[in-house]
């Protein structure tokens, strides 16, 4: 049987998705169109070309071949849907989303390719003014913060476009198109939500978005370095192009690089000021020169003002035994564990012997091991304030806003042609506020205290090095 030419004109076509609770229904009415060369002979194909109409104001359009009466061993069919009311797709959203749709319209360009059941499609996805709903629960649903991957995702007018490659076997009879399409756009989502600036770098043609998820710091300082400026510049520009994004600065710090950074330099500035040198309001004290008697005489002081006379005369006699680490005590064997190379007394000419005893000097032949093993106690000892760190690390955040709030500035002034300003419109910008350690919520990437400090989850920082870790809301 052949029927070379099949005329439709104001026909309706329904289609019903019964794997999902509640159930998903649509219809295309106003169908027209043509289909010829419709035949039951093997190999025989069918040319369509079919428009329709879904909902008040959606269009849907057909193009392509198949093979009628075996459709699951030959189809290769262009499918278009243009602004499709996405509401009564909630069902699909409730299943593998978590949440109802509230608003949204999409476009859909399908290409469908089958070939002994096995489908192969490429689905080029465009949704305008996406607005989540009431959340439901669902055991397949993701629980990621996907209010977070669509604001990502969507341009300055609302806007996402996404490519979605989708595989089935047609011949099982749990599979459903509609609902591999929709968990693989939440996969998206998903991917989105846990690693926002790679996405938004990928969309921006930016490279890897890893780097611009941390601002490294060094240890104790809440100065913003170079090659971080250069980030801020870029996540700026991100902003710029995602106006509705609001990007939190948490005042991060690690407690145990930073803490040792901060009792170092508060040493530092203890012996420089009681050695009698002046130093300009935030100027960092610089290493100490142990060759200098002053310094070494407030070493002195300080070491036996922290740890009592007893203290010091207990060092001086386990330098000038050259015990070795752990049969001294105390600060004497944080000076044998130094590595002073301290020698003994009778190898020391008699001229040093008389200079150290009329400075106060230990009877030493390297001074300068011994005087570094005590300033090294001094900074394992020392006192650090109980606010110090937090302090720190509001400065950092308040730091990195500061720069992005320029950075933003400058981009949001540029008009057409200004580079890296997207589209040259001056929008208002992505929120930017410095938060407080411990009173923020959902982030991003969670941190951890390694080795250099305050690390994200990727790749480990260089040794010393503190990161800032975005939370993106």
């Amino acid at each position: 049987m052949r029927i070379e030419r099949l005329r439709l004109q104001d026909a309706k076509l329904d289609f019903v998705d019964l794997s999902l609770r509640p159930q998903f229904g649509a219809r295309v009415e106003s169908l027209n169109g043509v289909v010829t060369g419709l035949s039951n002979r093997d190999g025989a194909r069918s040319q369509v070309e079919l428009d329709g109409r879904v909902g008040e104001f959606g269009l849907a359009r057909v193009r392509g071949g198949l093979a009628p009466f075996s459709p699951l061993d030959s189809t290769d069919l262009n499918v278009v849907f243009r602004n499709v009311d996405m509401v009564p797709a909630s069902p699909y959203a409730m299943k593998f989303a978590g949440y109802r749709i509230a608003e949204g319209r999409i476009s859909l360009d399908l290409r469908y390719r089958v070939h002994d059941s096995k489908l192969q499609g490429d689905n080029k996805i465009t949704i305008d003014r996406l607005t989540l709903g009431e959340r439901v629960d669902s055991p397949d649903a993701l629980k990621l913060p996907l209010e977070l991957a669509i604001a990502v995702l969507k341009d300055d007018q609302g806007r996402i476009d996404l490519g979605i490659p989708v595989t089935g076997d047609l011949s099982d009879p749990q599979f459903s198109y509609g609902a591999v399409v929709w968990k693989a756009f939440t996969n998206v989502l998903a991917r989105v939500a846990t690693a926002p600036f790679r996405a938004l770098a990928g969309l921006f043609g930016g490279g890897s978005g890893e780097k611009l998820e941390v601002i490294d710091f060094d240890p104790g300082s809440d100065r913003v370095l170079p090659p971080e400026r250069e980030k801020l510049q870029q996540v700026a520009q991100v902003l710029a192009r995602r106006a509705q994004l609001r990007l939190v600065v948490p005042a991060q710090f690690s407690e145990a690089a930073d803490g040792a950074a901060l009792r170092r330099r508060a040493v530092r500035e203890e012996i420089v000021r009681r050695a009698g040198l002046k130093l300009d309001a935030g100027e960092a004290p610089g290493p100490l020169d142990m060759g200098d008697r002053h310094v070494r005489a407030a070493v002195r002081d300080l070491y036996t003002r922290r740890f009592g006379e007893a203290a010091w005369e207990q060092a001086k006699v386990a330098a000038e035994r050259s015990r070795p680490p752990g049969e001294a005590s105390g600060a004497a064997a944080a000076s044998s564990a130094s590595g002073a190379g301290a020698a003994p007394l009778r190898e020391l000419p008699v001229w040093r012997r008389i200079t150290n005893a009329v400075q106060g000097e230990p009877q030493v032949a390297d001074g300068v091991g011994f005087y570094r093993g005590l300033v090294r106690k001094l900074e394992q000892e020392a006192p650090l304030d109980k606010d110090a760190l937090a302090r720190l690390g509001t400065q950092r955040a308040q730091g990195v806003a500061a720069a992005l709030a320029q950075d933003r500035r400058r981009f949001f002034a540029c008009r057409g042609g200004c580079a890296g300003a997207g589209a040259g419109r001056a929008r208002q910008a992505g929120a930017v506020e410095a938060g407080a350690r411990g009173a923020l919520s959902r982030p991003f990437a969670a941190a951890r205290v390694g080795r250099g400090g305050t690390q994200s989850r990727l790749m480990p920082p260089p040794i010393g090095v503190q990161r800032i870790t975005w939370l993106m809301v």
